[in-house]
């Protein structure tokens, strides 16, 4: 018997997905068997792209990808690595030109059913059972559970069947009493019959142990197990002897038992159904991880594939990547360390009694010996070979739509690699070639196809991009979803733009839309967008939105001039925008709380700083007027006026003699302490340089300080350290010596004043020598 075989011709095997020593196993037992007919877990929608298997661009970890073609978000995948056990049967058969089909519910009935529990797109794809793994993500760590481990524990049990058995057998959790009894074993032997008993076993108890092995409902759950039994029946009525039926190994034991065939039958009969699409999308080892929040992945995909590639000597080959990882960063790990760190691993194996070391004790004897106990080296290791970096390549003939042919040829044609890992790109937009990757770039950003994350720019020039580009398999789905909208880059891109248009909520989203249309290079749509912002501006009544628009429209028009693109018409609607900000802030800043003239503040702030970068003289005077004018109108907040007094003094429009007299009167005896520190906080919010270089300000300052009462200084103590607390130390320091030779120079001049009364001075000395009884002293003595 080669597999678990109840019913004649029919052999099953359990299995783990993603696990290397279910695949050993399986090919194992696959070579012995012989089987004239192969069916696995998996979607029938695919059974046509299988023999892609063999392509020789094909490169796992792959995934079926399956989708709804009129609602692609509703989606699923099947991924595989290359020791899966799913890859290593499909090759088996194919390579054999076996017959080879999938055989769980389609997902085209899956889509069309209602659930109770939404799980992920991966939960969906792998099937009932998660695999027996922790939830933590470092198995070295999944002793110390801290408090409330308890509780862990149990909801560990009934999310994982596995976990029974492990405890059973006296381990901590599932994956290591997996990985000791399956996934480490050298010799294949024959386990899936041990397997099934053990999850019959389970699924009996189920309710008494209160297992929840899947988030999935029971109602999918028996769908799901009857298409199966409906499949292997179809098998035999062809004919066939040796079926080998490859599932999770939750699903084997309700596949022993083929007699219910008119119960399945009904049961399966009148579903409703979705029209469906299938492709290959690349995956990554980053994915499979438990990390990337993969429901049905596995902690450690990169020392799987370890395993699989070198089952007879994983310990030392693996200790000798872990060297040459860390001696590539620079770090100290030779020969010498490699040789003590496979005893060490060897001795804690032996201890434990493990027949051979695993994970834990490879990372024990790693962090020990390279790392010395520090986990930074730990966290390269874990990284670069425990979880991997691989990424898998579809094969050409792969059925992919239109829009992501395009997507491909543009990237050959520029030059831009596929990655899995996070690369960084700077561009020179001045070059022909960097402006295409900019476009593209911008182009797929506009289509929610995030393949390239745009870093902030830390400088003022506009010429140079610098990018993050990282492909995940989701951009696959990213790609079929905006299919919608063209079969080409740029047409898709102009369509998605002239939609967003007719919903745009106002001025500040048109702008936003006008910016990407700008960096996507998409004229045809900018023209259109102008219009229906001078549209939105003149229903615009508020003028906050308008003034936050502003930081964008500047933006862009520095951003078009790089581009080689006409500004004039951009110029044209931002100063039309700008006119319309300086005719509505009088009264858009009467009568503010201190939290509403805060976000006014920093609405007039962004607007200030943009319009001091743009070329555009006209347009910043006619802006300073406005603010010039707002410092001195009545009932505006003091934070508000005291911002504005200096902002007409950074743009030339007031004269240093005209803020000090602005100072002056804001700090007078007769306004409320209260405003003359909001007015002070607004004035001077991270500008010490006025302080230090300007006559006059400080010591006005100084006096208003000097002249608070005692409760009105405990008062305003923290908002003026606040205040100051927004300078650099040197510029601390340099108004501190200012003020001190301020107070010098005042002391200096006390001491040689010479308009003394001289009857107040006698008298005044007279009752000093009283007071201390110090005797008249005569005029020669």
């Amino acid at each position: 018997m080669q597999g678990d075989e109840v019913t004649p011709g029919v052999h099953l095997f359990g299995i783990r997905h993603h696990g290397p020593g279910s695949a050993r196993s399986l090919l194992a037992a696959l070579e012995r068997l012989e089987p004239d007919c192969v069916l696995i877990e998996g979607p029938p929608e695919a059974d046509e792209l299988l023999p892609m298997v063999l392509d020789a661009e094909a490169r796992p970890p792959l995934a079926l990808l399956i989708y709804a073609v009129d609602h692609p978000s509703r989606a699923t995948y099947y991924p595989m690595a290359h020791f899966s056990p799913e890859w290593v049967a499909l090759r088996f058969a194919v390579e054999r030109e076996l017959p080879v089909r999938m055989m769980d519910l389609p997902q085209a009935i899956q889509f069309a059913v209602p659930r109770h529990t939404e799980g992920t797109a991966e939960e969906e794809a792998t099937g009932s059972e998660p695999p027996p793994t922790s939830p933590d993500p470092d198995p070295s760590d999944s002793a110390d559970q801290g408090s409330g481990g308890s509780d862990v524990r149990e909801n560990e049990l009934r999310g994982d069947p596995i976990s029974w058995l492990a405890r059973a057998a006296g381990y901590a959790d599932g994956e290591r009493w997996w990985d000791d009894m399956i996934e480490s074993r050298r010799d294949p032997g024959t386990i899936f019959p041990a397997i099934a008993d053990a999850m019959a076993v389970l699924r009996e108890t189920a309710d008494d142990l209160a297992i929840q092995p899947n988030a999935l409902d029971a109602e999918t759950e028996a769908l799901r197990e009857a298409y199966m039994r409906t499949t292997i029946r179809a098998a035999l009525k062809e004919g066939r002897s040796r079926i080998a039926v490859i599932s999770g190994a939750w699903h084997t034991p309700a596949l022993r038992d083929l007699s219910g065939a008119r119960q399945d039958t009904a049961l399966l009969k009148g579903k409703p159904k979705v029209k469906v699409a299938a492709t290959w999308t690349p995956w990554t080892y980053e994915r499979l991880s438990w990390e990337s929040g993969y429901g049905a992945g596995i902690i450690s995909p990169g020392w799987y594939e370890h395993l699989w590639d070198h089952s007879d000597s994983a310990t030392i080959r693996w200790m000798s990547r872990a060297a040459r990882l860390l001696r590539e960063a620079d770090l100290d790990a030779g020969s010498a360390s490699v040789i003590e760190a496979v005893r060490l691993a060897e001795a804690l194996a032996s201890v434990r009694e493990r027949r051979l070391p695993g994970l834990d004790e490879l990372n024990e004897a790693a962090r020990s010996v390279f790392c010395l106990g520090n986990e930074a080296p730990m966290r390269l290791i874990r990284n670069r070979l425990i979880i991997g970096d691989r990424m898998g390549v579809v094969p050409a003939a792969a059925p992919v739509v239109p829009l992501q042919r395009d997507i491909q040829a543009c990237q050959k044609k520029l030059r831009l690699k596929v990655s899995g890992e996070t690369e960084l790109l700077e561009l020179d937009l001045r070059k022909p070639l960097d402006q295409e990757r900019s476009r593209l770039l911008h182009r797929l950003s506009l289509l929610q196809i995030r393949w390239g994350e745009l870093l902030r720019s830390t400088g003022t020039g506009t010429f140079r991009e610098r990018w993050n580009l990282k492909w995940t398999p989701e951009l696959t789905l990213a790609v079929v979803q905006a299919g919608v909208w063209g079969n080409q880059i740029e047409e898709a891109a102009r369509c998605f733009l002239l939609d967003r248009v007719d919903r745009a909520a106002g001025v500040l989203d048109v702008v936003r839309l006008i910016d990407h249309a700008l960096l996507a290079d998409l004229p045809g749509v900018s023209e259109q967008l102008l219009t229906c912002l001078l549209n939105c501006a003149a229903l615009q009544a508020d003028v906050a939105p308008m003034l936050e628009a502003i930081p964008e429209l500047v933006r862009a028009a520095r951003y078009v001039n790089v581009r080689g693109t006409d500004q004039e018409a951009l110029l044209l609607v931002a100063a039309t925008l700008l006119t319309r900000c300086c005719i509505g802030l009088p009264g858009a800043a009467a009568s503010l709380n201190t939290d509403a003239a805060q976000r006014l503040l920093n609405q007039i702030a962004g607007a200030h700083a943009s319009l001091r970068t743009l070329d555009h003289p006209a347009m910043f005077d006619e802006w300073l007027r406005a603010l010039c004018s707002l410092a001195d109108q009545p009932g505006v907040h003091a934070l508000l006026a005291g911002r504005c007094v200096w902002f007409a003094l950074d743009g030339g429009a007031f004269q240093q003699e005209d803020a000090a007299r602005r100072l002056s009167a804001s700090l007078s005896p007769g306004v409320p302490s209260a405003q003359a520190a909001d007015w002070l906080e607004g004035f001077l919010m991270g500008n010490a340089e006025l302080l230090i270089h300007a006559d006059g300000l400080l010591e006005l300052i100084d006096e208003w300080v000097c002249g608070l009462t005692p409760d009105d200084f405990k008062n305003h103590l923290p908002l003026i350290r606040r205040t100051f607390s927004t300078f650099e130390r040197p510029e601390r320091r340099a108004v501190g010596e200012k003020l001190a030779a301020t107070q010098r120079r005042r002391s200096r001049t006390d001491s040689q004043r010479t308009d003394l009364d001289p009857d107040l001075v006698a008298l005044t000395v007279q009752t000093l020598r009283t007071l201390l009884g110090i005797p008249e002293i005569g005029p020669h003595e």
